[in-house]
């Protein structure tokens, strides 16, 4: 569809019902960048993980290489896992350990897709949130909201209303919500209903809306950056 180029490798495509994501949804006609996605199955647990170089300067977001689980409503590509679910049952549990080297403006993040029906497409995007877990350089897209203290982990919460695809590949709109970490948060177990519950506690999402996706990559803009995951596991 133009907004999300999904690089599948035969045999690396999907890991353990995860999907790797190569996803330089803003490259527009630039051809100046390097970037891939890749899992090393000879290792136990298997190695996932992504390389960029985005040279140049500017501090705008050019893509999101990442592993997705779910069903992404930017793709026709199968479901993986029992995503989606409604707000209030999705309770899913993620363990992770990342070690990145990077350098330049970039972030570290997870990220869920919220959608007004169980059945995901752009056109029923509700919200965007997410979880900020290391960050060099970038600013969240919206302004302050709050803070808040989630499992023992305290967040800056940032929210924008009527967000929208800075590629100018889509018209649909949402609401951008963004918990950005005090401090580097590189491995460590994360309770997604934490962060759901405080959003329909604050009135920022509605109660009938569906987790389409869940998301973990970084963002990237100016940058030059290497990324393993050995760890990662959906509960």
């Amino acid at each position: 569809d133009g907004i999300r180029d999904l690089v599948r490798s035969r045999g690396l495509g999907d890991v353990y019902k995860r999907q790797l994501n190569n996803n330089v949804w803003n490259k527009g006609d630039r051809t100046d960048y390097t970037q891939c996605v890749f899992a090393q199955s000879n290792t136990s647990p298997t190695t996932m993980g992504w390389r960029w170089d985005w040279p140049g300067t500017g501090g705008q977001v050019q893509a999101y290489p990442e592993i997705m689980f779910g069903d992404s409503p930017w793709d026709d590509e199968p479901p993986t896992g029992p995503l989606p679910l409604p707000v209030s049952e999705c309770d899913l549990v993620v363990t992770y350990d990342a070690s990145l080297q990077a350098e330049g403006t970039w972030n570290l993040a997870f990220e869920m897709w919220l959608t007004s029906d169980p059945s995901p497409a752009e056109q029923n995007i509700t919200d965007e949130v997410m979880i900020w877990v290391d960050v060099n350089g970038l600013a969240p897209g919206g302004p302050l909201n709050g803070t808040a203290e989630l499992d023992g982990v305290e967040y800056r919460v940032y929210v924008a209303r009527g967000h929208g695809d800075e590629s100018g590949g889509s018209s649909a709109t949402w609401s951008y919500i963004a918990f950005v970490t005090r401090d580097p948060m590189l491995s460590g177990t994360l309770k997604m209903k934490s962060f759901l519950d405080y959003l329909l506690e604050k009135g920022i999402i509605e109660k009938d809306r569906y987790v389409a996706s869940l998301e973990l990559g970084n963002e990237v803009a100016v940058s030059y950056t290497h990324l393993t995951l050995p760890t990662k596991r959906i509960v």
